[in-house]
């Protein structure tokens, strides 16, 4: 078959087998390294992204921890847990606190 083939022919077979062939192979492997390098790029970036995530999200119920040892505190909660255990002076509804609530203003 290689010898009832003309000189042309063969130059031109010959070229695609030198020339085109190791083009792709090598267009292959290269997309095949950078897809690979794409995908633990984007992996370290969500990694990094986690911590963040769970760094926000530690201190978010730190600051939630505390506001529920604090609030209790509050004169608010301490008044109405005196006068509905009967420690307080007796004006349970008509105690100021009870009016102006925890998150209201001294105002109203």
């Amino acid at each position: 078959m290689w010898k009832d083939l003309g000189l042309g022919r063969k130059l031109f077979l010959t070229f695609l087998l030198v020339g085109i062939v190791p083009i792709v192979v090598v267009g292959a492997l290269s997309c095949r390294r950078s897809q690979k390098a794409l995908t633990d790029q984007t992996c370290a970036g969500l990694a990094g992204v986690d911590e963040y995530m769970t760094q926000i999200l530690e201190h978010w119920l730190q600051d939630r921890t505390s506001d529920i040892h604090a609030i209790p505190l509050t004169p608010f909660y301490v008044n109405a847990v005196k006068a509905l255990t009967g420690q307080g002076s007796g004006k349970c509804r008509r105690d100021s606190a009870w009016k102006r609530g925890p998150f209201r203003g001294a105002d109203r």
